[in-house]
């Protein structure tokens, strides 16, 4: 078989797509992606800017600085009067995310293979686009943690400073967590929330949506309509975390996959030898990955199709808010607010 063609691959691409959209196939893959869906819903941040594949770009977003507004006493006179100059800064952001995966296909052993290159490159494809899909799952996870900030309000449970996290005793962590959390949001300045559970709150949500027609079903029905939680119950672990919920303002944080290889397939002849073009992730709206195709010869004179698949992109926080004063273990201390905050259940 020759090099495939721009025409082969897309029907290739075509073929794959309607096999995984075949639920037996969908449901035994058992992806694992909410904690991305969730970014990806309620961020606020545009990045147009890195959307022109052509560009190798640094985004530098310019705000205003608000912080320092006191109230004090009226001064004498008003005929010549000076204030603090309002200061700006600009936090630059650029792709920090280079990961590949890829897989090939010989097509000298398809002759003994029951299978054809159609049906390996379908599984090999699915495969691969998952994987890309669930360590951008980890990845955020992993940034929640690090971007995690200090919960001025912990009460009635225990600030933990060294992880910073908020530690939740084990027979708390229901949905009367429910109330104190949104309490957090209110006192921490938070706005606009939305939650990543790690499967902690699950079984609560689950049953109050399961007794909704009781009488005091009708509550916690209520209750878990009043926060945005969304439950990730494999990839808290794959991160290597011990946190249990992260609440997170729309405007804290922001995840985008960025591109090199243009919408279109571009064949390279020459000594390159390979078609570049983009895959769409199955699970994620918005989510692209670049995709190099080569054929080659081995060195056992076999004909080897060779796919590789590459990410692209960051996940950042958003420019840190304004100091406060607080108190972390009786002692005075200045945080700054981050927009997210971490819980933890404990034993």
């Amino acid at each position: 078989m020759a090099n495939l063609t721009k025409t082969e691959l897309l029907r290739l691409n075509v073929k794959a797509e309607q096999v995984w959209t075949q639920n037996a196939l969908k449901n035994s893959m058992g992806v694992q992606t909410e904690a991305v869906k969730a970014v990806l819903a309620n961020q606020t941040a545009k990045f147009k800017e890195f959307d022109d594949h052509r560009k190798d770009r640094v985004m530098g977003i310019a705000f205003i600085d608000p912080c320092g507004a006191l109230v004090r006493d009226c001064s004498a006179g008003a005929c010549d009067i000076t204030e603090d100059e309002l200061s700006t800064d600009l936090i630059e952001y650029e792709p920090n995310i280079c990961k590949e995966i890829g897989f090939s296909i010989n097509e000298d052993k398809l002759r003994k293979n029951m299978f054809n290159l159609d049906d390996i490159y379908a599984e090999g494809i699915s495969s691969r686009l998952n994987a890309m899909d669930e360590y951008l799952s980890t990845h955020v996870l992993a940034g929640l943690k690090a971007g995690a900030g200090v919960n001025l309000s912990p009460d009635p449970y225990t600030w933990n400073n060294a992880q910073k996290t908020t530690n939740v005793p084990s027979a708390k962590y229901n949905l009367d967590l429910i109330p104190d959390m949104v309490n957090d949001s209110m006192l921490n300045k938070m706005g606009s929330v939305y939650f990543i559970d790690n499967g902690s709150l699950w079984k609560d949500f689950f049953k109050a949506q399961i007794n909704v027609g009781n009488g005091e079903g009708k509550g916690d029905k209520a209750m878990t309509d009043v926060v945005k939680m969304y439950f990730d119950q494999f990839n808290f672990g794959k991160a290597g975390l011990s946190e249990s919920t992260f609440m997170i303002s729309n405007s804290a944080v922001a995840l985008k996959t960025t591109n090199k290889f243009a919408p279109s397939i571009v064949e390279l002849a020459g000594k390159v030898g390979q078609t570049r073009y983009r895959l769409k992730s199955p699970n994620l709206e918005g989510i692209e990955y670049d995709v190099v195709y080569q054929l080659t010869c081995n060195a056992e004179g076999e004909i080897v199709h060779t796919w590789r698949i590459y990410l692209r992109g960051f996940f950042a926080t958003n420019p840190k808010g304004c100091p406060i004063s607080t108190l972390i273990g009786g002692t005075p201390t200045i945080v700054q607010s981050t927009g997210i905050l971490s819980y933890t259940k404990t034993a």
